[in-house]
């Protein structure tokens, strides 16, 4: 091809490029934007219908012995006989001897108590004769009314010796009777503060116990958690409104966790200023 024929055809093509660039400048239309769509969330529909569910509220306390007391000795005397039991941890029934203390003393008085009820009834039979004598006397204008008075005041003299000996014997056969401490219920001891051959005296303790049969657990609960129980402020045990919420105990003892079930008994009534419970 000749130089003369390369230039009309260079300029034809760069002319058909401008001319393509143009139309296609013109024929793009201008992108506008869009927000993004947003898709629903996918979501269940049930039919809601009411039923009863178990709530659970969790506490902490500690465990202690419904009924515990100390054991005192109600007379003076030396302990001469101690029961197997009578231990820190020993087991022991309701009205078992758990200690004894040496009853001769009580003895005497106790006989001595037996005589003196004994003369002042004949004391009382003889004013009793006496009397009636006396009034017999008194029928035939022998006998006095004074002397009827002083056999009157005497018949009643002995009838209250009568009475006075009568407490005596009896305050007698108690103080024989209280030389045997009994166990006041089934239970268990805690601690001893006496043993055989020692002193005691009435009102110092000798032994504290505690029952076994029932035990409390006083469990502090929050305000938020009190709703769940339904108890009032005035709650006071099965006696009010029945059997109170159950109550599953957890705790460990020599390695292994056991389980007790036990009920809501009373509420305190107070709020605990420190820990509002």
């Amino acid at each position: 091809m000749s130089a003369n024929m390369r230039t009309p055809l260079s300029a034809l093509v760069v002319l058909l490029g401008a001319v393509g660039a143009w139309l296609l400048a013109a024929g793009r239309r201008e992108v506008q934007p869009r927000p993004p769509e947003i898709l629903p969330p996918v979501v269940t529909v049930v039919s809601a219908r009411p039923r009863e569910v178990q709530l659970r509220v969790r506490a902490y306390g500690t465990v202690a012995p419904r009924t515990q007391s100390d054991l005192f000795s109600e007379v003076p005397g030396r302990v001469i006989t101690v029961s197997p039991a009578f231990a820190a941890g020993g087991f022991f029934d309701r009205g078992e001897v758990l200690l004894e203390i040496d009853p001769r003393d009580y003895e005497v008085a106790l006989a001595r108590a037996r005589a003196a009820l004994a003369r002042c009834q004949s004391e009382l039979g003889l004013a009793r004769r006496k009397l009636d004598r006396l009034r017999k006397l008194a029928a035939s204008h022998v006998a006095s009314p004074a002397a009827i008075d002083e056999a009157e005041h005497a018949e009643r003299v002995a009838s209250a010796a009568v009475s006075e000996a009568g407490a005596n014997l009896r305050q007698a056969v108690l103080n024989l009777e209280r030389t045997k401490l009994l166990a006041p219920f089934a239970g268990r001891i805690r601690e001893t503060r006496v043993d055989l051959g020692q002193f005691v005296t009435p009102g110092a303790p000798v032994a504290k116990l505690y029952a076994v049969d029932y035990a409390e657990v006083r469990l502090p609960i929050p305000d938020a958690d009190l709703a769940f129980l339904e108890l009032p402020l005035d709650y006071g045990g099965e006696s009010d409104r029945g059997r109170g919420p159950t109550v599953y105990l957890y705790g460990r003892y020599a390695g292994n966790r056991h389980r007790w079930t036990g009920h809501i008994v009373r509420v305190e009534g107070e709020v605990d200023p420190r820990s509002r419970m």
